[in-house]
Parts: structure tokens; C-alpha cells; sequence
């Protein structure tokens, strides 16, 4: 299955388990009327509007017909786990991460799906040029982890740049 179909059931899977949960109601299923799935706004991550000054990007490339699902609220983002990059990895296979936030000049924390931190990593790969900054992500198991659930958690990590950012670009390789 390709990576791209797979978060793309991923998150569909995610927002029908948010409708369920948030629409239940004493008298059965309601429709939400803030439907996650009907969003057409480009908000980064956590829900700012970048617009507001804050560096934040999508990882999509903007391709028309596509939409987003909002960033919980700013009191529900402790639930983000927060990997340290490693170069351990058991069969890493390439992630297309989906937001990215600038955290200071030279830190980029990168936003992606992931199992659990007791079960799977994360590596970088850094490419900076005097126009953009490449950030390839790469998830695998942890040396000797054994079964693990199949779950999908939303995670990030920190990226430190030789350079401060500046205007250059935030971008990722195609997976």
C-alpha cells in the first residue's frame, strides 16, 4: 500500500473516530457541524493562522481538492509525543511529515505520524541550501522492541539548522 493512501486512511480513520466520539450524543449520532473533514483553511499546526506572524507550513504541496484536519486545541497538544532523532532504526521506511513550526531561528520541530515512542524512532536527514531547507524524515522499529500495537499517534521533533532560517524555504523530498 502506498505511504500516501495510507495516511490518507490514517487520517480518515482519526476523523471518523473524532465524529463518533465528539457526536454522540443522549439521542444517537449527530453530524458536527465543524466537521474536520469539510475544513478548506490552511492553518499550521496547534490551529494558528499563519497569517498571525508565526512561522507554520502544511506539509502538502497545496494541491487543490485537498483538505485539513484542524490541530487540537492548544490545552490537548500535551498528547503529542516528542521523539529524539536516532540512527538505530530497524527497517526505516521514509514519512512525509505534516506540519512544520519554527521554534527559534536555528530549531524546526517537524509535526508526522507515528507508533508509539516505546516501539518506533525517528531519523532526520538535513539538506540546507542559501534558498531552502530539506527535512526527510524516516520512521522505524527500536532495537529490540518486540509486539507492538498498530497505532498511529501524532508525534514531532526537533530539528536543529547550521544557519539560522531566515527566507528560505521549509520543504521535504516527495515519499
Amino acid at each position: 500500500m502506498s505511504l500516501i493512501r495510507r495516511r490518507t486512511m490514517t487520517r480518515i480513520a482519526l476523523a471518523a473516530g473524532v465524529a463518533l466520539a465528539g457526536g454522540m450524543g443522549a439521542g444517537g449520532c449527530t453530524q458536527a457541524q465543524d466537521s474536520p473533514t469539510s475544513s478548506t483553511d490552511s492553518t499550521g499546526p496547534k490551529g494558528t493562522d499563519s497569517s498571525a506572524g508565526q512561522a507554520t507550513s502544511t506539509g502538502d504541496s497545496g494541491t487543490a481538492g485537498s483538505t485539513s484536519v484542524p490541530a487540537p486545541a492548544d490545552d490537548a497538544t500535551e498528547s503529542v509525543q516528542v521523539l529524539q532523532p536516532r540512527d538505530d532504526l530497524v527497517s526505516p521506511a521514509s514519512v512525509a511529515w505534516d506540519s512544520w513550526e519554527l521554534v527559534d531561528p536555528r530549531t524546526v520541530e517537524v509535526t508526522f505520524l507515528a507508533g508509539s515512542a516505546q516501539c518506533e524512532g525517528v531519523s532526520v536527514e538535513v539538506i540546507e541550501t542559501e534558498q531552502d531547507v530539506t527535512i526527510n524524515l524516516s520512521v522505524g522499529s527500536l532495537p529490540g522492541a518486540g509486539a507492538c500495537p498498530a497505532i498511529a499517534l501524532t508525534s514531532a521533533t526537533r530539528v536543529t539548522l547550521d544557519a539560522d532560517l531566515g527566507n528560505r524555504t521549509v520543504r521535504q523530498d516527495a515519499g
